[in-house]
């Protein structure tokens, strides 16, 4: 299956379960569609906060907010906090388990007691820039399926969208191109929205270097305004990017 066929699929999923509830697509009606789609428990979304180091925006079902509120308000450990801080996706299939246990001690005991065992967090992401996580929690043991972990990813993606359109005061039916609805980011992503997730400076290189991606992506042209940016950001005279092939040691 191809990437643009599974995120029109998903995309489906999620406009057709908003459609049945009688709203527009949002955070929460994304969360409870996968939370439907998906073979999980729960799904929950939480970005970067002001005061505390992330925030819940949604969860489907108490354990997905239990768990999200025990990693932010309790132990200050778990799978969340770290793709917070790492931006890499952290899947564990088996949270009773001893490795996990060592890992992060206060919060697998506890979410184990909260009858959690299994949890899938994917960032929220565009490149460098980390914004928040996608949390998909079981009460059962066991690693997603491939397809659904493909699917997972997906739904990831659009959940970054909204969060940028929510808080850039948005609506979803409005922001997007419905037929190319998998675009990987739309001018939708206002400026607004991405400085609450990520800083000014990075925001403003976020939005600039997006628009170069959107229709008529043009390689060299993205490359020079990347070069630029980082001359800008980091405050040197000059700099410049080695390109290599796979060939290259």
């Amino acid at each position: 299956m191809t990437e643009a066929t599974r995120a029109d699929r998903v995309w489906g999923v999620v406009s057709a379960h908003a459609e049945g509830l009688g709203v527009a697509v949002s955070v929460r009606s994304l969360c409870q569609a996968a939370a439907a789609r998906l073979p999980v428990s729960g799904v929950a979304v939480s970005v970067r906060g002001e005061l505390m180091v992330s925030e819940v925006l949604c969860a489907t079902g108490g354990l997905s907010r239990e768990l999200e509120e025990l990693q932010q308000l309790t132990v200050g450990e778990g799978p969340s906090l770290e793709v917070l801080a790492s931006g890499a996706s952290v899947l564990v299939g088996e949270l009773d388990c001893a490795p996990v246990q060592a890992r992060w001690p206060l919060f697998a005991a506890a979410a184990v007691e909260a009858g959690a065992r299994a949890l899938f967090a994917l960032p929220l992401r565009v490149g460098a820039l980390r914004g928040g996580v996608f949390v998909l929690a079981s009460d059962r043991p066991g690693r997603l399926p491939g397809e659904d972990l493909a699917e997972a990813w997906v739904f990831a993606g659009f959940a970054l969208r909204l969060v940028l359109d929510e808080q850039a005061g948005v609506n979803s039916r409005e922001g997007y191109c419905m037929s190319r609805p998998y675009r990987s980011v739309s001018r939708s992503c206002s400026l607004s929205g991405v400085t609450r997730m990520t800083g000014d400076r990075l925001a403003r290189t976020f939005v600039e270097l997006a628009d170069t991606l959107v229709d008529e992506f043009d390689l060299v042209e993205f490359l020079h305004l990347l070069v630029d940016r980082c001359v800008e950001l980091l405050e040197v005279s000059a700099a410049g990017l080695l390109l290599g092939d796979s060939h290259d040691q």
